[in-house]
């Protein structure tokens, strides 16, 4: 399954400690995973009375320890990436907030008229070029203990929410190999890259 995926690109890095928010299909996801024993894991559930965003289900997190650093992603997100190296970065930068982030390249299909009223220039099918969230963080405790407990909070949310209050908040580049898994299509071809990567 796609979690496992996850679950076992973590692993092999030395993560053996999960939290899983579960809302949807909650019993599903549960029995499968169970406790982690069988992945060699420990996992431990949130359960979300109603869905509270990708970081509102943060706050319902217990046991966080102070000065810690934790790592949170999305589950459709598979990244080929040596997470030490994250960490490392983290924690050398002081940052409250890390954000992965993955180039990405959009091609405008149309010339792109430039103008403010008067045409300044005219390109005719540009590529543009951005720095994209790849649904990767790592996020101070202190952080998470802002957040409101039953509070509807998206995670780009409250990144702004702690831009305004002052918090250091960072950037890492993943160069390596991305994929927001959000068709079917996709996540065969995540799971050949993934298995193809474990045979070599």
């Amino acid at each position: 399954s796609m979690i496992e995926i996850v679950i076992d690109n973590f692993k092999k890095y030395g993560f053996l400690n999960f939290t899983i928010s579960v809302n949807y299909l909650s019993e599903k996801i549960i029995s499968h995973l169970g406790d982690g024993k069988k992945m060699g894991i420990s996992i431990e559930y949130i359960n979300e009375g109603e869905p509270l965003g990708t970081a509102g289900s943060l706050a319902l997190k217990n046991n966080l320890e102070d000065d810690q650093s934790y790592l949170v992603t999305n589950s459709d997100v598979l990244i080929d990436l040596d997470f030490r190296d994250l960490i490392k970065h983290h924690e050398e930068s002081d940052a409250d907030i890390t954000i992965c982030t993955k180039f990405h390249e959009i091609n405008i299909p149309y010339g792109v008229v430039n103008n403010n009223g008067t045409v300044q220039s005219i390109e005719e099918k540009p590529n543009k070029t951005y720095w994209v969230n790849s649904g990767l963080y790592i996020l101070k405790s202190k952080v998470i203990k802002e957040i409101e407990v039953d509070q509807h909070l998206d995670m780009t949310n409250l990144i702004s929410q702690q831009i305004a209050t002052g918090a250091k908040v960072v950037s890492y580049p993943i160069l390596g190999y991305w994929k927001d898994v959000g068709h079917k299509d996709q996540l065969e071809e995540a799971r050949k890259y993934f298995k193809n990567k474990v045979k070599g």
